[in-house]
C-alpha cells in the first residue's frame, strides 16, 4: 500500500495531476491494492482486471481453507465489502476460465459494488 500512496503523491505533487482527473486500476492480486487505495480518493474511474473478492476467498480457493486463520488474523483486502463504498464509475474485466482468480470472484466483488456506473466484461475462454 506504501508504494501505491507514493506514486500517487507524486503524480500529485511533482507531476500536479489532479485527482479527479486519474484512473485506478489494478490487475489480479493487484486490483486488492487497488479497491483499499481508492477507497478514500476522490478520483476519476477504476478499472479492475479478473478482481479477487479477498485473501480469505483466495486461501480457500488456493489451499481448500483460508490460510489467515491458522494465525488468527483478520481477513484482509476485503474487495467484495470495500468496493460497496467507491461510487465512482467502475469497469470490471475477467476471464471465465481464470485458473488463478475464480471467476465468480470478479462477479462478486461487481455486484457488490456501489457504482452507478458500472460495467462488467466477460472474456470467454481467458
Amino acid at each position: 500500500m506504501q508504494f501505491a500512496e507514493d506514486f500517487y503523491n507524486h503524480m500529485r505533487e511533482k507531476l500536479r495531476f489532479e485527482e479527479k482527473n486519474m484512473i485506478i486500476w489494478g490487475y489480479s492480486v493487484g486490483t486488492a491494492v487497488a479497491v483499499e487505495f481508492a477507497k478514500d480518493k476522490d478520483f476519476s474511474d477504476l478499472i479492475l482486471f479478473a478482481p479477487l473478492a479477498s485473501r480469505y476467498d483466495m486461501g480457500q480457493k488456493m489451499l481448500g481453507f483460508p490460510l489467515q486463520k491458522l494465525f488468527f488474523l483478520p481477513n484482509s483486502f476485503v474487495s467484495k465489502d470495500t468496493i460497496q463504498n467507491i461510487s465512482e464509475p467502475t469497469l470490471i474485466i475477467h476471464g471465465n476460465n481464470d485458473t488463478v482468480v475464480p471467476f465468480w470472484q470478479g462477479e462478486l466483488v461487481f455486484e457488490n459494488a456501489a457504482a452507478e456506473k458500472k460495467k462488467f466484461i466477460e472474456i470467454d475462454g481467458f
